[in-house]
């Protein structure tokens, strides 16, 4: 196993009770619902099954969990680079095929223009190379199909607040990049974005505690992220050109 991948074996999720677990997933299903409502709103009636998924980089598998619940006929794909975390993902989802793929080197053992969206949640800041994942996004998308994104924000007010010790510097994000870098390879290879933003102060240790945690969550429950760029995660939908 390379050093990466023993790196990247820390996203498995520790062992808990069945009443965290349950809180857990719920949490999971808040935080990923702005997908949901993207692909539903974007593909029309194909948003409500039959589409073919790709999440990319999906870690253990909490993402995959909740696309395997809102869309059942859906085709689900992921592609994942540690070993360990394939396994795990595997388990929790097994009718979803996820490929070992090493995303800073190889192109995706996939055929072009057959997916309806990709996926990739907080997996571009790990990239050496995040050019390569939009020109293989770009070549496997279907035209119209949509693509979602979301990475950590150097430029919000949590990361310029607590500077070092904002919490998205670590070992393994080493792409962090301002909201303009990823605007400008969306549009470098060939995709229009249909809505952006930042979402609210989650980096600050106090805003992650109530009651002023309600007001990263409403925001993020009612739409997903806001169009300012000072919030903690730039997410963004876009359109294949």
């Amino acid at each position: 196993m390379s050093q990466q991948e023993q790196d990247l074996s820390v996203y498995l999720p520790e062992k808990r009770g069945a009443l965290k677990e349950l809180f857990a997933r719920l949490k999971s299903q808040v935080a990923f619902g702005v997908w949901q409502r993207a692909i539903k709103q974007h593909l029309g009636e194909l948003g409500h099954g039959g589409l073919t998924l790709l999440d990319v980089g999906c870690g253990p598998g909490n993402l995959l969990t909740c696309l395997d619940r809102w869309f059942p006929e859906s085709k689900l794909m992921a592609l994942e680079m540690a070993p360990e975390l394939i396994s795990y993902a595997q388990e929790r989802v097994r009718r979803c095929e996820i490929l070992a793929v090493d995303l800073d080197k190889t192109a995706w053992p996939l055929e072009d223009h057959k997916v309806d969206v990709v996926l990739c949640i907080q997996v571009l800041e790990h990239l050496k190379d995040p050019e390569t994942f939009f020109v293989e996004a770009q070549r496997v998308l279907k035209p119209g199909g949509i693509l979602l994104t979301a990475t950590p924000n150097p430029g919000g007010v949590a990361a310029k607040v607590m500077g070092q010790k904002w919490k998205s510097y670590r070992f393994d994000h080493i792409s962090l990049e301002p909201v303009k870098y990823w605007r400008s390879m969306h549009e470098k290879y060939g995709f229009k974005i249909v809505r952006d933003g930042t979402t609210m102060l989650s980096g600050l240790p106090l805003m992650r505690k109530l009651p002023l945690a309600l007001l990263n969550w409403l925001p993020l429950i009612l739409f997903g992220f806001l169009p300012w760029e000072g919030g903690e995660s730039y997410m963004a939908i876009a359109r294949k050109s």
